[in-house]
């Protein structure tokens, strides 16, 4: 349910030592604050997670992205999910690989329309900015329960494609996310610490502290 939205080797060590991430999400600008290429530094993160690594593919002609896609899996095919932004090139990308049996998300996902494409195409997850489309979109701050009610038939039954809920600044967020239908919510570290306690928490162990023996 809970992913770390980091490409940083001491982000994924602290979070892993946590034990409550069920994977890392990375995107270029992540991997780029890094000061190597993608694909070297998903070798790197690879060895410090022993879970599902999302890659996101930056090439944007079918035959470079198709390129990149390969060197990304071939560090380790069970783990490595690929990350496709919902544009042309790239649907028809999540196309191919979905006749391989290559397990892809289609990322950057701001419409009802481009969740439906996605699932179409099989991918295994849809990434919404949350906070992005709050800010930029009108009526963004509804687009994880449309997203949600898109993917959902009449009957009531979700597609099988879910959604990772992304550019999330607050716990208040994710759990807002996942309240309006999100499957997972990717947060960056500070997140995902500041969800750990509370105020009141923090006072009720000082009390039970103050009269331990």
């Amino acid at each position: 349910m809970i992913y770390l939205d980091s490409a940083d080797e001491a982000d994924v060590r602290v979070a892993a030592d946590l034990g409550l991430i069920s994977g890392i999400t990375t995107n270029p600008t992540l991997m780029a604050a890094c000061g190597d290429s993608a694909v070297r530094q998903l070798e790197r993160l690879l060895d410090c997670f022993p879970g599902p690594i999302f890659y996101q593919v930056h090439a944007l002609d079918l035959d470079g992205a198709f390129a990149e896609a390969n060197r990304a899996r071939s560090l380790d095919p069970d783990r490595v999910v690929l990350k496709l932004p919902a544009v042309r090139e790239h649907f028809r990308l999540a196309a191919r690989l979905s006749r391989e049996g290559i397990r892809f998300a289609v990322t950057a996902v701001y419409a009802p329309a481009q969740a439906l494409l996605a699932a179409q195409a099989g991918a295994e997850w849809i990434i919404p900015y949350v906070d992005r489309a709050r800010r930029l979109q009108e009526g963004g701050e509804e687009l994880t329960s449309l997203l949600s009610r898109a993917l959902t038939a009449p009957d009531g039954r979700r597609l099988p494609t879910r959604i990772m809920a992304a550019s999330l600044k607050t716990p208040a967020q994710a759990v807002g996310a996942l309240a309006d239908g999100a499957d997972a919510v990717t947060l960056p570290l500070t997140v995902i610490e500041a969800m750990i306690t509370d105020p009141l928490t923090e006072r009720a162990v000082a009390e039970f502290s103050a009269v331990a023996r």
